[in-house]
């Protein structure tokens, strides 16, 4: 069984992730890995803020094109079905776009988690105010309340769109 987990960012994918992992665990299925195979993987052990993340088949679909993301690394797909014939479980953010529903067609199960747009947004201005991403994607605002007042509209539509 191949599973497709989708969410917009900050909605509670990664409890989504452990929940549906720990399923198939005790399901005893079979899981399948892409992440934990490639060169990548050792060093994203270490990463100090997502190396709890460096076992996730992580899958960008951006204008039809698919990617393999692990944090900052981000390398093309180039056979999609050699991809997912290593998984068992793939993760996305990806919003619907041309091609989205082809990619989408090969998984025999899509799990789409929605949360309520306000904790949506909350949780991303606090977010951006995490050293990691205060060190990689600094912001010119000075708190998640700044944030907040100059970017609502711009992390609501995100939600909405998605």
């Amino acid at each position: 069984m191949l599973i497709l987990q989708s969410g917009v960012q900050k909605s509670g994918n990664y409890w989504l992730y452990q929940i549906i992992q720990h399923s198939l665990g005790q399901a005893g299925l079979p899981q399948k890995s892409f992440a934990r195979q490639h060169p990548i993987y050792q060093k994203a052990k270490e990463w100090p803020y997502f190396a709890d993340q460096a076992g996730v088949d992580y899958l960008e679909i951006t204008a039809g094109v698919h990617y393999f993301r692990k944090g900052t690394y981000v390398e093309p797909i180039l056979d999609l079905d050699a991809f997912l014939a290593q998984c068992s479980h793939v993760w996305t953010h990806s919003f619907w776009s041309a091609g989205t529903d082809s990619t989408f067609g090969k998984f025999d199960k899509i799990v789409y988690i929605i949360r309520d747009p306000r904790d949506v947004v909350t949780s991303a201005a606090r977010f951006f105010f995490t050293p990691f991403m205060q060190q990689e994607h600094p912001t010119r605002e000075r708190n998640p309340e700044e944030f907040l007042q100059h970017r609502l509209y711009e992390l609501l539509l995100g939600w909405v769109q998605h």
